[in-house]
């Protein structure tokens, strides 16, 4: 069974790709119709709906460029100096995750944070896992021994 970060089975045809032989790989994503924020869900649907396929990890860019707008509209200037002590207080409820930044200005990383989600791909449909306290994630699947 395969494991890691694999960008191509986060997407829709990944399944048809391998011609059906992707069971049980899994993969981080950053998208899935489960409740990870409160905007995640609809942000699917809307993508879906518009793009006709499913997000991958580079729509949280949606995330980053709400986030500099904001900042930029409560700072009053695109200044970077003026605008960096906005962002290390920001505390933002976005499509991918919520975001806080350390004193370093890394991502806060981890459950309730920005982590990420955990899916597998289970007879031909991307069932998200983890983590498993996130409304909407699934079991994930074991090929059976014969």
């Amino acid at each position: 069974m395969a494991f890691g970060i694999n960008v191509e089975a986060q997407k829709d045809g990944f399944w048809d790709a391998t011609a059906g032989k992707g069971n049980y790989v899994a993969t981080l994503d950053t998208y899935g119709e489960v409740e990870v924020t409160p905007k995640m869900v609809p942000f699917v649907k809307a993508f879906k709906e518009r793009y006709h396929k499913s997000p991958t990890y580079n729509a949280a860019t949606y995330d980053a460029i709400d986030l500099l707008k904001n900042a930029i509209e409560k700072a009053g200037t695109a200044d970077a100096d003026k605008l960096v002590p906005i962002l290390e207080q920001v505390q933002s409820v976005g499509t991918a995750g919520n975001l806080e930044f350390t004193k370093t200005h890394d991502p806060v990383w981890g459950i309730g944070k920005v982590t990420g989600i955990a899916v597998q791909w289970q007879n031909g449909k991307k069932v998200p896992f983890w983590p498993p306290q996130v409304k909407g994630m699934q079991k994930f699947g074991l090929p059976s021994q014969t």
